[in-house]
């Protein structure tokens, strides 16, 4: 955007659904706070544009120290880990601080209560009385949201990149179709294109960013693969037909 004009195409080749292109999840903001003997780390990253990944992990300073003097000097280095290894790393560094409480280990995994299950389920008994039979440090949670904020630096970005008559291809599955029904769970999100982003409900993920951009967006309805999206920008730019493609134009100003 700095160094050149706008283009009169912008292309993605991707892999991406009905929310838009898929990103790395990368942690783009992350924080640690504590105040009044209680600590926080909160990691926010992105899985799609405007699809929000929060994660949070509490735990009080003073029941433990060295738990929280680790949190103190790592936790910046948690950013390049996935929430699963961030957990692991987590729960191991417990595993060591924590005293195994012998009675409800007892409870639970004593001979005679593993007796009583299959010798393959064992190993998974064991490790689940080893994880609830020790005082957890910490409290790990997650969740996904829509920000508003982080879909409209998208798409501006977009219409910054694209001259006004010019063309936003999404190369990937399912930007031209139509999401299907879903029931949202706790800690789940809606689709972006049934929120009300850009004058929403949509009814694909092309007709949300052009509304958004005010751009020609297209991409294709259903499953594509690299080979199939590159075929498809060449059929659409040489004007032959084809089928399974959702073009949009935004609405007259």
């Amino acid at each position: 955007m700095q160094h050149s004009e706008p283009f009169d195409r912008i292309m993605f080749i991707s892999h991406g659904g009905f929310d838009g292109p898929v990103l790395k999840n990368a942690v783009f903001r992350q924080d640690l706070q504590v105040t009044e003997g209680k600590g926080k780390l909160l990691q926010l990253s992105e899985a799609q544009p405007g699809l929000e990944n929060a994660l949070s992990i509490t735990y009080d300073t003073p029941k433990n120290r060295i738990f929280s003097d680790y949190m103190a000097s790592h936790w910046q280095e948690l950013a390049a880990m996935k929430t699963t290894e961030i957990w692991h790393l987590l729960k191991g560094l417990e595993r060591q601080l924590q005293p195994l409480d012998r009675a409800c280990f007892q409870r639970y995994c004593s001979p005679e209560q593993l007796s009583v299950i299959p010798a393959q389920q064992h190993e998974y008994q064991l490790n689940f009385c080893d994880l609830i039979c020790r005082p957890p440090l910490f409290e790990q949670k997650k969740s996904t949201q829509i920000s508003p904020e982080r879909f409209f630096q998208f798409a501006n970005s977009l219409s910054a990149l694209t001259i006004e008559d010019g063309l936003i291809f999404f190369g990937a599955c399912n930007p031209g179709s139509a999401a299907p029904i879903k029931v949202v769970e706790q800690d789940e999100t809606e689709f972006l294109i049934n929120s009300t982003l850009a004058g929403g409900p949509h009814q694909s993920y092309v007709h949300l960013v052009s509304a958004a951009t005010g751009r020609v967006t297209a991409g294709p309805i259903g499953d594509s693969s690299a080979e199939d999206i590159v075929n498809r920008i060449i059929m659409f730019e040489s004007g032959h037909p084809q089928r399974n493609l959702c073009i949009i134009a935004p609405a007259a100003k």
